[in-house]
């Protein structure tokens, strides 16, 4: 015995389809134990429930999602109101919900912005998808941030499903970018396939081009920007960019006007994706001016260095007159006046021997006799001294060492000084015009330290090392703390800037090293 037990609708009105189906086929079917249509019902109304229960969870996250989406979620009629908002709209805007539902939604738009809209309102209508649309809505505030937004249209419905971004801080780094490109004082431009496809107002006033015939130039004209001498570092340096090699930071070169005024510029490059494509991006720096500078002082330096180099020049001429003419006067007062002092001498001695036969000691005559003895005697000394300072005999002929010991120990006796001289290793003989200039150096050296350093104790040093002859002469004195340039003191006396220029003009060099309380060093070196 079989039942037959029809399925209520009430239960299927709730079904889905497929359940609905399910319970359709289950009702045609053939009749069967009622225990087993039992367990059938059972089943399909727990997949219901199930069905059911997911629904609501996935309507809960839905609702979850469009509260808590920070992008802007809407659903506008065509007729130009929202429908339904989602709260990231009062966040953003300031208004409540009910303001924002209760005005056309062209009244939010920036009024620059209004015929935009409307044109892809319009465009919407047709059923075709908006995409990026950025626009600027009004907040409560009277302010305005930018949205982008993507829309669907449903035209059946007569709805439109929208998603909006607030892009605000891109805009504003977009345009503060913008406004730092359009005053910068650099010639910005981007060279893409050998043409500039962007240009700023600066690089026009370089080149003399406006923006809109920068970027119509060609390739040929491109080239043509550039002095033909320099076109191969220029454009070598581009190519290297675009392949991604590794290219000096920035140089110079010279940039041809459309007026064909040259000007120096220098160029930065480096490579970027424009518009999803390789690119050069190049900023100009008008240095003519700097160049100009440059070269002049160039310029300068060199007339400096020449007029240097003269100076050089002369001075050894001077030098080298000055000691053939010191020779020629040491020669003049020793062989005239020395030999007529000798004589001179020599006369009153034999006077004195014959008149001690006619008139004792102590007379009047013997007094003037004894006086003129002493007289001749002291003004040969003084030739001698005047001679040591002149030219020494002895720097000719037994070299520059024996010169400087015979006038370091004239000039201890002289100044009460403790004077030592140090020659290590023994020298060998040096060319006369370095051997003359060191010894000029010493007497110079020695000078200052007798004036000026209050010395009690020199030290004289000379010596050899890795074919350098080197000079010193130590004191114990003062010292000083005058500022320093190239070891020279930048307040120096003469006797130091002559000490400096003998040196240099035996091709050699010199400084000087002291401190308060600590004495004065002398140092010159001359390559042997």
């Amino acid at each position: 015995m079989s039942i037959t037990r029809p399925l209520g609708k009430s239960l299927a009105q709730n079904a889905a389809p497929d359940a609905w189906q399910a319970n359709a086929e289950l009702c045609n079917a053939p009749c069967v134990p009622a225990t087993h249509a039992l367990d059938e019902l059972l089943q399909v109304n727990e997949a219901l429930r199930q069905e059911m229960t997911e629904r609501k969870q996935a309507q809960a996250e839905r609702d979850r999602l469009f509260t808590l989406s920070l992008d802007l979620l809407a659903l506008a009629g065509l007729d130009g109101y929202l429908k339904h908002i989602n709260p990231a709209w009062e966040r953003m805007f300031g208004y409540t919900q009910a303001d924002l539902l209760a005005k056309p939604f062209v009244e939010l738009v920036y009024a620059d912005d209004r015929e935009a809209v409307l044109t892809e309102i319009q465009k919407l209508t047709t059923g075709l998808n908006t995409v990026s649309f950025e626009v600027r809505l009004i907040c409560a505030d009277g302010t305005y941030r930018w949205t982008s937004w993507n829309v669907t249209p449903f035209a059946a419905e007569g709805l439109l499903y929208g998603v909006g971004r607030d892009i605000t801080a891109h805009k504003q780094i977009q345009e503060a970018y913008h406004r730092l490109v359009e005053h910068s004082l650099q010639g910005l431009a981007i060279l893409q396939d050998f043409r500039i496809v962007f240009a700023n107002p600066t690089l026009a006033q370089i080149s003399g081009y406006t923006m809109s015939e920068l970027l119509t130039l060609s390739p040929d004209q491109i080239q043509a920007l550039v002095h033909k001498d320099d076109q191969a570092l220029v454009f070598g340096h581009l190519q290297n960019c675009l392949v991604g090699k590794r290219t000096p930071v920035h140089f110079g070169f010279r940039f041809i006007r459309k007026d064909g005024v040259v000007r120096w510029v220098e160029k930065y490059a480096s490579q970027i994706e424009y518009q999803g494509r390789t690119a050069v991006q190049i900023a100009y720096l008008d240095m003519t001016e700097r160049k100009e500078a440059e070269d002049e002082k160039a310029l300068l330096l060199a007339a400096v260095s020449q007029q240097r180099t003269e100076l050089h020049a002369l001075t050894a001429q001077l030098a080298a007159v000055q000691e053939a003419e010191r020779r020629e006067l040491a020669r003049e007062l020793h062989d005239q006046v020395g030999q007529n002092l000798s004589a001179l001498g020599f006369n009153l001695h034999f006077i004195r021997k014959q008149i001690s036969y006619s008139s004792p000691p102590g007379t009047v005559i013997w007094t003037h006799l004894n006086d003129s003895l002493t007289l001749v005697e002291q003004t040969g000394e003084r030739i001698r001294d005047v001679l040591a300072e002149l030219r020494p005999p002895m720097l000719d002929v037994c070299g520059l060492v024996d010169a400087l010991e015979w006038y370091a120990q004239r000039f201890a006796a002289r100044f009460g000084l403790t004077l030592t001289f140090q020659s290590k290793p023994p020298l060998a003989r040096l060319a006369p015009l370095v051997e003359n200039a060191l010894f000029r150096i010493v007497q110079e050296a020695l000078n200052n330290i007798a004036k000026h350093a209050q010395a009690t104790a020199v030290t004289l040093t000379l010596a050899e090392d890795d074919l350098i002859v080197r000079l010193m002469i130590t004191d114990n004195g003062i010292g000083f703390a005058s500022p320093c340039e190239n070891g020279i003191p930048k307040r120096q006396g003469w006797g130091l800037r002559i000490m400096r220029e003998r040196a240099t003009m035996i091709g050699g060099r010199g400084w000087v090293e002291s401190a308060p309380g600590q004495g004065t060093r002398v140092i010159i070196e001359v390559p042997q």
